[in-house]
């Protein structure tokens, strides 16, 4: 036994190091199609690169937004602040709460909310996290959240890419990198929000309800990142934005998930109840286009303020029809 934990410490003082040298050569020398395994591909979607930058210096907010591409496309900041609020959306791309709790202890101190909210959606509590993950440690600062981020959605390609990231950030190979701030028909809003050209949602037919199993990991995540919230002092509400009818339909454990969310934090749920057309409001199954947003934001803002999540000189306006 002795013998065979001798070999085993000098095999992995060994083979660690060159497994990480290995890594960091492969990345830089090989190109995407030959490494599937370590995807990095800096500024790909979300705009994260450029949010993650503009925080650091953006200053106090009444807001901070957290969550998927259903945050940064459903939360202008444009139009809070027009009622006087001030926001910051730090969403990103197939955030699940895992990346919400590592992204709100990165940056939270930044901006100091008065007010942390979740958006919450059905697929990022089904996910394993690997999507938002690569696009955490791509598009971001690589530190000591980044690794219990890695450690938790334990993937080979989150593993790989940390490492890759964290030889990049210490040599600071990106350091010139500059994110456009318009691509793909999509352009980056002061404050995270991304509008996107107006397009118009093709409803399908609805496909048969199915369940979901809830992720134990993302369940876990968001009761971790709501109790750290509150013991920085800090409101916090869960809200769910609408989705088209034919995505909604399909989840036939919407009660079970409704009823985990109301037992973690206060709730509000903008699924059904603001008469949004699948066509005119939505620019795919998944997400409110510009004309959805101005509705859905100014019913939030109107029921903040109704429910006194707002402080008087805060959603004073008129919102109109």
């Amino acid at each position: 036994m002795k013998r065979f934990l001798t070999r085993l410490a000098v095999f992995s003082a060994v083979a660690i190091p060159g497994y990480v040298l290995a890594v960091c050569i492969w990345g830089l020398i090989a190109p995407l199609v030959l490494r599937p395994n370590l995807p990095y591909l800096k500024g790909v979607a979300g705009f994260t690169h450029t949010r993650t930058h503009e925080i650091l210096d953006y200053g106090k907010v009444d807001v901070l937004v957290l969550g998927s591409s259903r945050a940064f496309r459903g939360f202008d900041t444009r139009i809070f602040e027009q009622r006087g609020i001030r926001m910051f959306n730090l969403g990103t791309t197939g955030q699940a709460p895992v990346g919400s709790l590592m992204l709100a202890k990165q940056y939270m101190h930044k901006v100091d909310p008065d007010l942390v909210i979740i958006e919450i959606g059905n697929e990022t509590f089904t996910s394993d996290g690997v999507e938002s993950g690569l696009d955490l440690l791509t598009n971001n600062k690589i530190d000591w959240h980044s690794l219990v981020l890695t450690l938790e959605v334990n993937h080979v390609k989150l593993y790989n890419t940390f490492i890759y990231s964290l030889f990049r950030q210490i040599l600071n190979l990106d350091k010139d990198y500059v994110e456009p701030k318009k691509k793909d028909g999509r352009k980056y809003v002061s404050g995270g929000y991304i509008e996107a050209e107006i397009v118009h949602h093709t409803p399908s037919k609805y496909p048969k309800e199915r369940v979901r199993k809830l992720s134990k990991l993302q369940k876990r995540s968001l009761q971790d990142l709501v109790h750290w919230l509150e013991d920085q002092e800090k409101s916090v509400l869960l809200v769910e934005v609408p989705t088209a009818s034919d995505r909604y339909r399909t989840f036939g454990n919407h009660d079970e998930f409704t009823n985990f969310l109301e037992n973690t934090a206060p709730f509000v749920s903008f699924l059904k109840n603001l008469n949004l057309n699948d066509s005119l409001h939505f620019s795919d199954a998944s997400h409110l286009n510009q004309y959805g947003t101005e509705v859905f934001n100014k019913a939030l803002i109107n029921w903040l303020t109704d429910h006194g999540w707002l402080s008087e000189t805060e959603g004073e306006l008129p919102v109109s029809d």
